[in-house]
């Protein structure tokens, strides 16, 4: 199911909150869709990769950035997690608002949802 919320008098944003089963057992991972101001992408590379590692998540584990190669604007983070509570469990910490300060400077828009994986080959 996915809300809209208001975050001030201008801006809104998508949350898609997960089915229970996707908290239970397996790893998922967050994808988070990104919008920057396509002159400072590079910069918001560098700055995103050094605090995403100055946080050090519990729980998190793989991590990629991926600037768009048609769209300057766009980047698609995938973060692995031991699942989505485990993401979750940041949320208003000190850490993560430290982390969000960091980088919400840079974001024009963002949506972030939660997924499973699901092998396309078969071996």
């Amino acid at each position: 199911m996915c809300s809209e919320h208001r975050l001030d008098a201008w801006e809104t944003r998508s949350f898609c909150e997960p089915k229970a089963r996707d908290t239970i057992g397996a790893v998922i991972y967050e994808l988070v869709h990104l919008t920057v101001d396509p002159d400072r992408r590079d910069e918001f590379v560098r700055v995103y990769r050094q605090a995403w590692n100055e946080a050090s998540f519990e729980g998190s584990h793989e991590g990629k950035i991926l600037p768009c190669i048609e769209d300057a604007s766009k980047l698609l983070v995938i973060i692995e997690w031991d699942g989505v509570e485990a993401h979750r469990q940041h949320r208003q910490t000190p850490k993560q608002n430290r982390f969000r300060a960091t980088i919400d400077p840079f974001m024009k828009d963002w949506q972030v949802q939660h997924y499973e994986v699901q092998q396309l080959i078969n071996r």
